[in-house]
């Protein structure tokens, strides 16, 4: 990305991992727990173990060179009624976060398609009813707490 679009956008650009794109970065998940971050996006840099809250009223974030994951045995439990814990996060190379003031909503769900996950109604990641956890995606933008598969 240009200088010159990165300023025009006005994005805090983490990291983009030019050398080995398989090297995941970052785990990022929405948090529910309670205290001063529930409802925000909680952004984790596996690397230095740096954690930064983001609220999703505020920005969007684009995650590059993306896997849904998801902890299957602890998805099912909280699927047959247990209480709900961190169970699934997306790992990316790269997040992008952009302050929602300077992007349309049109533009961040233009050619989109939702990705899911609520272990109380199903016990993985879902992309059109179709389990998706640990596919591999480029790009994953959000919008509030939800997530699209940018096509």
């Amino acid at each position: 990305m240009t200088k010159s679009l990165r300023s025009k956008l006005n994005c805090i650009i983490f990291e983009v991992s030019q050398t080995n794109i398989y090297t995941m970065n970052y785990k990022c998940r929405f948090h529910l727990g309670a205290g001063e971050h529930f409802l925000h996006w909680r952004i984790e840099n596996v690397k230095t173990k740096e954690v930064k809250f983001y609220n999703p009223q505020q920005f969007s974030f684009t995650f590059l060179g993306c896997f849904l994951r998801n902890q299957k045995a602890t998805a099912r439990k909280i699927n047959n009624g247990a209480n709900k814990e961190v169970c699934a996060w997306i790992e990316c190379d790269s997040v992008i976060v952009t302050p929602l003031l300077d992007l349309p909503l049109e533009w961040i769900v233009e050619n989109c398609t939702q990705v899911c996950y609520n272990p109380k109604i199903t016990p993985n990641w879902q992309i059109n009813g179709v389990n998706a956890d640990s596919v591999k995606f480029e790009k994953l933008v959000t919008f509030g707490s939800k997530v699209f598969l940018k096509v």
